[in-house]
């Protein structure tokens, strides 16, 4: 953001009023004034905008990585370039940069009053961050040890350079090490451990999930929702020194999805650069109708509420929502539409109710933070239709194309989302098929509502098999809210049969009439050529070593020459 234009006008107080303040510093990516970013304009936006990904996969950092290791083999080269054609320039610099920090240190320490007074003045109170309010004593602690670090390191590189044309070799591993204790200490904080215990209970949210199911079992397969990035309130307001462990307890206990992957839970949504462009439609947050829409608009009493499209997580199997105990208007905490026909699991009503349930409420939301909810929207796995209405396959990225179908099928006329004369539909009976030749599904499908007795049930749901039991009483489509992606086969009763792209990115197969099995496996052909392409690699580096040893060292290659 400090590279980009609109950070520094807004530092202008005749700019800042058209262009709008600075972002709060706890700002989300959506600003709900409507105004620029403050990062807008700049390189890593510019490329955010032109390379597919870049904002969400966290590039810099993994360039850093190189940049690093570049910076320090030159830094490396240069050392000893100085420490052996100009030792004398090598000190001077030692010298001068211990004796700057010397300084700096001695005014720190004597102004330690007047610095403590300046981080209060500067620093503003809603600096606080999830390791607690901000801490002027500590921050000038940690200016202290900062400069006292430098002093002694380059107090010690000073002497080891004065010894070094005499021990070359001994100030060489005394330097080393300097470097090594010093990269040591500089980053003990980045070195975290977690018990191994916190790792082997069951969460507490898939617990209170269990017992919700034993009461009300789902009738298939589900999917959980947890909201991505929020942490409890309380812990802006107390320092902790164990704040890692509390998070990644935290954390895990939420089911947040690095940690409960492993324990079979199937997520809707799990932000990050691998979901694909199409899936984000279904749930991408935007500004809604006003919070209260029977009151007039007023910015500041009734804002507009950020709303997740619920019908897209409906959609997409849904049964429950992880979500904060705290509303916010943003996209991090603004659960408003996943409260439609939804009851709560935890904390219960009960919990809630009377002055025992304010004060139960209060100290939850500042310690834990989160509640869950059952969707009764929650569409099934797989389900079938014989409405459908054919669109032209969407290959390309842009947003024209994606957008009315999409407004149409996610639209659900509830508060936070109405719009006069837009029609709602009910995508349990149609359903949107996208194919380039509609002729073989001509006659297929009929107008007609499901019957009763009809049915799709999963047998058997895997990463790379799924197993669906169908009874049609007429043709139709049966749809698994499962992604459309490269490498899955299908077939029915055993013949190969071809998928349809359902309702934008769903799996789908046009069923006869009658009982049948369907049957979903993914054998993708980039799996093939990379086992073929690893064998032939395996094989010829064999070849090579097996050459190299039997092939007899010259008199030019033999290592002792080598080394000579």
């Amino acid at each position: 953001e400090f590279g980009s234009p609109v950070w520094w006008a807004r530092n202008l107080p005749s700019a800042a009023g058209w262009i709008g303040p600075h972002d709060p510093l706890q700002s989300t990516a959506m600003r709900m004034d409507g105004k620029l970013r403050d990062g807008d304009g700049g390189i890593y936006s510019l490329m955010a905008i032109l390379l597919p990904g870049f904002g969400s996969f966290r590039y810099p950092s993994k360039l850093l990585t190189f940049v690093s290791l570049g910076i320090s083999g030159l830094a490396g080269l240069g050392f000893d370039r100085l420490a052996q054609s100009d030792r004398r320039r090598a000190v001077k610099i030692a010298f001068s940069l211990a004796v700057t920090s010397a300084v700096l240190l001695a005014g720190v320490v004597l102004s330690k009053p007047q610095l403590i007074q300046a981080f209060k003045t500067f620093v503003p109170e809603e600096a606080a961050s999830s390791f607690g309010p901000f801490n002027a004593n500590g921050a000038w602690s940690e200016t202290r040890n900062a400069l006292g670090h430098g002093l002694i390191l380059y107090a010690v590189a000073f002497l080891a350079l004065l010894s070094y044309p005499r021990t070359r070799t001994a100030g060489g591993v005394l330097i080393l090490a300097i470097i090594t204790m010093d990269l040591a200490y500089a980053n003990r904080r980045l070195v975290i451990t977690v018990p191994q215990s916190v790792f082997e209970i069951r969460p507490e949210i898939l617990k209170r999930i269990d017992e919700a199911e034993r009461l009300d079992p789902s009738p298939g397969p589900y999917r959980i929702h947890r909201m991505p990035y929020w942490e409890p309130t309380g812990w802006t307001q107390s320092f902790s020194l164990y704040r890692y462990r509390e998070l990644v307890e935290w954390e895990r206990k939420t089911i947040q999805p690095k940690y409960a992957i492993p324990l079979g839970i199937q997520y809707t949504l799990t932000e990050g650069v691998a979901e694909l462009y199409d899936y984000w439609w279904f749930f991408s947050p935007f500004l809604g109708n006003r919070l209260y829409p029977n009151q007039p608009p007023d910015p500041q009493k009734n804002p507009q509420v950020v709303y997740h499209p619920r019908k897209g997580f409906d959609l997409w199997n849904t049964r429950y929502f992880v979500v904060p105990a705290v509303y916010a208007n943003d996209e991090r905490r603004s659960f408003s539409s996943f409260t439609f026909n939804s009851e709560p699991v935890y904390p219960t009503k009960v919990q809630l109710q009377g002055p025992a349930g304010e004060a139960f409420f209060k100290e939850w939301a500042t310690k834990e933070d989160w509640r869950v909810l059952k969707n009764k929207q929650m569409f099934p796995r797989a389900w079938l239709v014989h409405d459908v209405e054919f669109r032209e396959p969407v290959t390309d990225l842009n947003r024209k194309n994606r957008e009315p179908l999409m407004l149409e099928m996610l639209y659900a006329d509830d508060p936070f989302w109405t719009k006069k004369g837009q029609a709602v539909l009910d995508m349990r009976r149609v359903a949107f098929v996208e194919v380039a030749d509609r002729r073989a599904l001509f006659g297929f499908f009929s107008r007609q509502d499901p019957a009763p007795e009809e049915s799709a049930k999963i047998t058997l749901l895997d990463d790379q098999r799924v197993e669906i039991q169908a009874k049609l009483t007429s043709n139709g489509l049966v749809i698994l809210s499962d992604i459309d992606y490269p490498g899955w086969e299908l077939t029915i009763d055993g013949v190969p049969s071809p998928i349809l792209r359902v309702n934008r990115l769903m799996r789908g197969a046009a069923v006869p009439a009658g009982d049948h099995t369907l049957v979903y496996t993914y054998r993708p052909r980039s799996v093939l050529i990379g086992a073929i392409l690893s064998a032939i690699g395996l094989l010829a580096t064999a070849a090579l070593g097996l050459g190299i040893v039997r092939r007899p060292f010259s008199d030019e290659l033999k290592p002792q020459t080598l080394l000579a």
